[in-house]
């Protein structure tokens, strides 16, 4: 699995504790969502630590078709939007283009928000979505890497053979900040 177990779990437990965590299970593909953020992760490939920790929130792995928010009320049983199936986007040509990449840029607003680039257009997202992509326990020959992030609008898409990912950007709507990041799109930051 590509993602650090620790990050997920505090993701996992932050959205817990928020407005619920998501939880599905899409044709043997566990589903996650924690509002900002989305991972599906095969469930052969998803690791006992983190099953452990999705038990210890919410009771329970979820059953093949069964998709639920859960919270520290209990577990809500919720319509599935086609279970986010999030292999649709990567079926349907998202890799025909250069994904963004990550710069050593990090602003730090209510959250540390890390800055991506693609070309001359700059996409700001929550640190950490970087910080759960850096496994330091993955073996090179465990997973081949992540592809991504890619977009569609202001959602950005990772890929690796085991799990997808997706989060939306950050939202910048400060006058004095958007003038930064016009600024930084003038600079190549990913090199």
């Amino acid at each position: 699995m590509i993602f650090n177990k620790t990050v997920l779990k505090r993701l996992m437990k932050t959205a817990y504790k928020g407005a619920g965590l998501l939880v599905a299970n899409n044709k043997g593909k566990i589903l996650l969502e924690g509002g900002w953020w989305i991972a599906e992760i095969n469930e052969d490939a998803f690791p006992k630590e983190a099953k452990a920790a999705l038990v210890e929130l919410t009771g329970c792995l979820p059953e093949e078709g069964e998709c639920f928010r859960s919270t520290s009320a209990g577990n809500q049983v919720e319509m599935p939007k086609e279970l986010h199936d999030i292999s649709i986007v990567k079926e349907n040509g998202i890799f025909e283009q250069e994904p963004f990449l990550k710069t050593k840029i990090i602003m730090d607003f209510l959250t540390p928000i890390r800055i991506y680039q693609q070309g001359q257009i700059i996409a700001p997202i929550n640190e950490l979505i970087p910080e759960l992509l850096e496994n330091p326990s993955l073996q090179e020959w465990e997973d081949g890497g992540t592809e991504g992030p890619f977009n569609r609008g202001e959602v950005y898409y990772w890929f690796s053979s085991t799990c997808s990912l997706v989060a939306g950007g950050i939202k910048i709507e400060k006058p004095e900040t958007v003038k930064i990041l016009k600024e930084l799109e003038k600079i190549n930051l990913a090199s």
